[in-house]
């Protein structure tokens, strides 16, 4: 169910992403906007789902075959293997679908599922540090709570 939770993320983001995206196409072009703008978020939900579903089916057999991640430079390197297999899979359906040319969309779209594994990265260990350091205020906290009671 966590995988699933995954998906719907990143494809709620692509949605809401290529919503805004959309309007400021028709703004642009004189376009009429509600049609464009659920046009163009239909198109990056649908793009999201290919590349990202296709990145978690991939992360998930990853699991199963090799094993859970162990620490260090494995879990970044299966991280980044399984968003380029996303890329590349996902990349390949929706440049078929979209230009029948699905080499255009591997090209396109293994970048970008890269650069997004850059920053998934990227942000959990941000998330961690902050926590890390969070906690450390805590105890601290504590410990001196603890030391005026014992003064008292």
């Amino acid at each position: 169910m966590d995988h699933v939770d995954h998906i719907a993320h990143r494809v709620s983001a692509a949605a809401l992403s290529g919503l805004f995206l959309g309007a400021g196409m028709a703004v642009h072009r004189g376009s009429p906007v509600p049609r464009t703008a659920m046009s163009v978020a239909a198109s990056c939900a649908m793009i999201g789902t290919a590349c990202f579903g296709i990145e978690r089916i991939a992360s998930l057999i990853q699991d199963r075959v090799i094993g859970p991640a162990a620490a260090g430079d494995t879990t970044h390197t299966q991280f980044y293997t399984s968003h380029a297999f996303g890329g590349l899979v996902g990349g390949g359906i929706a440049g078929y679908l979209f230009q029948r040319k699905p080499f255009g969309g591997m090209m396109l779209f293994t970048p970008v599922m890269m650069t997004f594994a850059l920053l998934e990265l990227t942000l959990n260990e941000y998330r961690e540090e902050r926590l890390r350091m969070l906690l450390s205020k805590i105890k601290e906290k504590d410990s001196r709570e603890q030391e005026e009671q014992k003064r008292a």
